[in-house]
């Protein structure tokens, strides 16, 4: 299966920004596999935690508007 698995594909995203959101509650990602995914990836990187489950909360939401924001040279 590690050819499908996602985390083998990460570095293949550089040199692209990439911004990771994690949950500190997540069944599906635990804390552990979520610092795989970030240690696999390559700069540019950003990576944030929110006190939430696997479908994240209203904060990772207006956090991920902002940094497509950023990155795309958009108005605020």
């Amino acid at each position: 299966m590690s050819e499908i698995d996602p985390i083998e594909h990460v570095p293949n995203l550089s040199p692209s920004n990439i911004f990771f959101q994690f949950a500190t509650d997540d069944p599906h990602v635990p804390k552990e596999r979520a610092q795989k995914f970030f240690a696999a990836a390559k700069e540019p990187k950003e990576m944030k935690w929110y006190e939430a489950g696997h479908g994240l909360n209203p904060a990772a939401t207006v956090d991920r508007k902002a940094w497509l924001k950023d990155r795309l040279g958009l108005k605020k």
